[in-house]
């Protein structure tokens, strides 16, 4: 899309939200709470946060750089050195995990 230099997308129209059972709802309480019940979410998730996955996907070579040209990151991106930069723990809306520092 940038060669073609195009700068916006505009969509016309009213869409609206779709109802949800109550079926659908248990089905996501109980799904959050098996996710919540697994340790690596209970103990490191919520202690470290999201930066707690970037060693092993950095030794997996799973995490991209520059536009996933590059495999490759440096030995102190970690969550150990994160911890100086980052003043609290928050989450993203409606998150069960609330893992983003």
């Amino acid at each position: 899309m940038g060669s073609l230099r195009l700068k916006a997308v505009m969509i016309l129209g009213r869409g609206e939200p779709p109802g949800l059972s109550q079926a659908y709802k248990e089905n996501n309480r109980d799904l959050a709470r098996k996710i919540l019940s697994t340790s690596v979410v209970k103990y490191a998730l919520k202690k470290v946060g999201t930066p707690f996955l970037y060693k092993p996907s950095r030794i997996l070579g799973a995490m991209g750089a520059k536009n996933n040209q590059e495999t490759s990151w440096y030995d102190t991106l970690d969550a150990d050195n994160f911890d100086v930069y980052r003043p609290g723990m928050d989450g993203c809306y409606q998150c069960p995990i609330r893992c983003r520092p």
